[in-house]
């Protein structure tokens, strides 16, 4: 591990603690979706086995929840979406 390798990891440690997340927020919020509590919607989306295959192996080997990882994958998505539809204006029309 280089020194920018180590850097980033610590920072990205701290980042985490001070975001209140890790392990054990996961394993909470996985439990309370188990209980069918709080106020969480399911999503539900067909994809490839293939694709399935490599986010489980990637989860795994990251140590990350799937739920964690997809929810991170559309706040991300969500986020270009948004920047995209405020850059291209597509409903406003032009005069």
């Amino acid at each position: 591990m280089n020194l920018d390798d180590l850097l980033r990891l610590k920072a990205l440690e701290m980042k985490r603690l001070a975001s209140g997340g890790g392990d054990v927020q996961d394993r909470i919020i996985d439990d309370l979706l188990k209980r069918d509590g709080g106020e969480f919607r399911n999503m539900c989306a067909h994809i490839s086995p293939q694709l399935y295959s490599e986010i489980e192996n990637i989860c795994e080997s990251l140590d990350v929840s799937k739920r964690r990882f997809v929810e991170g994958a559309l706040i991300d998505a969500v986020k270009r979406a948004t920047a995209i539809v405020e850059e291209v204006k597509p409903f406003e029309l032009e005069g």
